[in-house]
């Protein structure tokens, strides 16, 4: 099984089909060399899911209709078996690719029963480096002045609070404040979907967050305790799969909706 997430196609193509008899010329989305997704057309018109088309022939291969999420982890696993960029009889005689072929569409029917992903790209768990730690001894404001300890995430953070405390006489760090690194790393929940993260910027993928700021921005919820972020995790609608092989891995809301469960 790969264990990196699928290449984020360039560019549209066009693939010809037959349906119900008849020649029809579908946009196409490059997914694997020799292989490509195109809108799942019925009778009555698109059906909502995407299909998995070997380019040269315009043959499906696997289900007519499927959600995008699983046509692309289908279309990507299909790419690692053999060369699909040969016509249709050289890959039907190719018994090593053939096989390749069955074992995933099996794959693809155990994972769509119980809402999984074809594979996961990476463990949910993620450690992060302790955070630091700004001690304020006296700050000199009534409504601040309670030896408060501000806990920033990044290096950078603690350099914006300083800046922030040097234009701002009302801000509520002190001139004698103390920075330290604390001594307990911390943990982050990390979505481990193959196509988490594609479409944001640096393709990065979901991480469990918590409304953090006045300004109303996400920060990654960290925290010693696995537990802590269970609990907000299932709260905020994340959905977990534990296997005893594979570990515990974790979908983020929209991976999930992605995933649906056939099997209930």
């Amino acid at each position: 099984m790969p264990t990196a997430p699928p290449t984020v196609p360039i560019g549209w193509d066009t693939v010809t089909l037959t349906v119900h008899n008849r020649p029809l010329t579908l946009p196409a989305e490059p997914v694997a060399p020799g292989l490509a997704l195109v809108p799942s057309v019925t009778g009555t018109g698109w059906s909502g899911g995407y299909a998995v088309v070997h380019t040269a022939s315009g043959k499906h291969i696997g289900p007519y209709s499927l959600p995008l999420a699983y046509a692309r982890e289908l279309a990507h696993l299909l790419g690692t078996g053999g060369d699909w960029t040969r016509p249709a009889d050289q890959v039907r005689a190719d018994a090593t690719l053939r096989r390749h072929a069955v074992e995933t569409l099996c794959d693809l029917g155990e994972a769509r029963d119980f809402g999984l992903p074809l594979w996961w790209a990476r463990p949910s768990w993620r450690r992060v480096p302790p955070p630091w730690l700004i001690s304020n001894p006296t700050t000199g404001i009534p409504e601040h002045d309670d030896n408060s300890t501000w806990v920033a995430d990044a290096w950078a953070d603690v350099v914006a609070l300083a800046d922030r405390a040097i234009r701002d006489r009302w801000s509520p760090i002190a001139d004698d404040a103390t920075v330290r690194r604390a001594d307990w790393p911390e943990w982050e929940l990390v979505c481990a979907a193959p196509g988490c993260g594609q479409g944001r910027p640096g393709g990065a993928p979901a991480v469990l967050s918590d409304w953090a700021d006045e300004i109303g921005d996400d920060r990654p919820l960290r925290s010693t305790k696995r537990a802590h972020l269970i609990a907000h995790a299932r709260a905020e609608q994340w959905r977990e799969h534990t296997n005893p092989h594979q570990g515990r891995h974790w979908l983020c809301p929209p991976c999930a909706d992605d995933h649906p469960r056939d099997h209930n």
